[in-house]
């Protein structure tokens, strides 16, 4: 027996090894795939509005005490003042290259023409220092600790509101790989977006998103579009108090709206139809003058000119700098002040002001002349006018103006005179309509 034990001993040992190595390198990877260091959130800023959403939307993940490292891709629209903000808060910065889908078609059916650029998203999955990933879109407040998300597996994302069976790439779990960003950009190539912007073509790579594991359908509190509540009242007051990302889809991004410090005022941007619950946008500007405002005056006070931030002392988002640095964003207000019946109502205004005012000048010093001159008109005429009645004076006037022969010698006809000694004063002040006719600007 000893001999049949010693000639099985090598290979048992054998395969306790193997079982022991396989058990090591199992424990590993898990090990390095748990290590909070190699698993980040990530998020995208493709100019410098969109570098202060990602400047609270990391701002608001450090609040809830996440455990993974940040990090922005950015592309060469940032500036240097803003990427030297971002890297206060993030931990990795990394520039990448502005991809467009040139998709005009598609992207005018979404009214949305931005939304080419976004196809620069699927440079994260070439962060490979990390093992996962989760992706948040630079509009996106992060209520509540959302640590919990890198459980899940790619792609785990929330049901997008406009179409559930598509998610929405605004928040959604990732795995990097080279491999994997090459097939993205192949399917780009070959099969395009049906949207023209990102979430059209992650739709398209990961088709099998809807059916094939339900674990990867994240739940909407973790992608709370925040116009929901206007669209679903009852479900909003029931779940808000468990909302943890919310995302300010739209047009109307929170650092478009103006706000007033001293009284929390809120201003939407004018000309949009529908508008972001104002407790959450409250929210994003709450972290902004808490944290970021401090540190934006000490980079240079000219940054805040970027945002509608109103707090009664330096800043007036109704300024002509204000206004100014707007325009220069291509931030332009064509139904309200930078619109074309403001602008022309502007430059009438001002061509009138400086009509009247001239011609108010030209009058001035001849007023008291003129007055002395009509007093002693009347004195020539008897001086008694001013204690006649009204209707005394109106038939004084009726006879003095007829002729001996019954006819009616009107002023025109004496070539201007009226009563013997004295001349009929001519009013030649220029109406309120000849003087609105002067103003080159009115149509006539």
């Amino acid at each position: 027996m000893r001999h049949i034990g010693d000639r099985f001993c090598p290979g048992i040992k054998i395969s306790l090894a193997l079982l022991i190595f396989y058990c090591y390198v199992r424990l590993s990877i898990m090990s390095s795939e748990a290590n909070p260091d190699r698993e980040a959130f990530v998020t995208l800023a493709t100019n410098d509005p969109y570098a202060y959403g990602a400047l609270i939307l990391g701002q608001s993940l450090r609040n809830v005490t996440t455990t993974r490292k940040l990090a922005v891709l950015v592309t060469s629209q940032v500036t240097q003042p803003l990427r030297r903000q971002l890297n206060l808060v993030f931990d990795h910065i990394q520039q990448v290259d502005p991809l467009d889908s040139q998709d005009a078609a598609h992207l005018t059916l979404l009214a949305r023409p931005e939304l080419g650029i976004t196809f620069s998203k699927l440079h994260c999955w070439t962060l490979t220092q990390y093992s996962k990933c989760v992706f948040l879109d630079a509009d996106c407040l992060v209520l509540r600790n959302v640590d919990d998300l890198f459980e899940r597996e790619e792609l785990s994302a929330a049901p997008d509101v406009g179409w559930p069976d598509c998610f929405n790439s605004g928040v959604f779990v990732f795995r990097p790989s080279l491999e994997t960003h090459k097939e993205l950009l192949q399917c780009a190539l070959t099969l395009g977006s049906f949207d023209g912007g990102d979430q059209g073509l992650l739709n398209t790579f990961f088709k099998d998103w809807p059916t094939k594991d339900m674990n990867r359908h994240l739940p909407f509190i973790y992608n709370m579009t925040s116009s929901m509540s206007y669209s679903y009242l009852p479900a909003y007051l029931f779940f808000r108090h468990d909302i943890r990302i919310v995302h300010f889809i739209g047009l109307g991004k929170p650092w478009l709206y103006t706000y007033h410090v001293r009284n929390g005022h809120l201003q939407p941007p004018q000309g949009l139809t529908s508008h972001h619950d104002e407790e959450f946008v409250k929210k994003w500007w709450s972290i902004f003058v808490s944290h970021i405002k401090p540190r934006l005056e000490q980079e240079s006070g000219s940054l805040l000119y970027e945002l509608n931030l109103v707090d009664g002392s330096t800043i007036d988002a109704s300024s002509p700098r204000a206004r100014q640095h707007a325009w220069e964003r291509g931030e332009i207000d064509y139904l309200g002040k930078d619109g074309f019946d403001f602008i022309l109502d502007q430059i009438c205004t001002v061509i009138e002001g400086n009509d009247i005012k001239e011609e108010k000048d030209e009058q001035t010093p001849s007023s008291s002349g003129d007055s002395d001159s009509k007093l002693n008109d009347e004195n020539r005429m008897g001086g008694n006018q001013d204690k006649t009645s009204p209707t005394e004076v109106k038939e004084t006037e009726e006879d003095a103006g007829a002729s001996p022969n019954g006819e009616n010698d009107s002023p025109a006809e004496n070539n201007g005179k009226g009563e013997p000694g004295g001349e009929m004063e001519i009013d030649d002040r220029p109406t309120d309509d000849q003087t609105k006719s002067k103003c080159p600007c009115v149509i006539q």
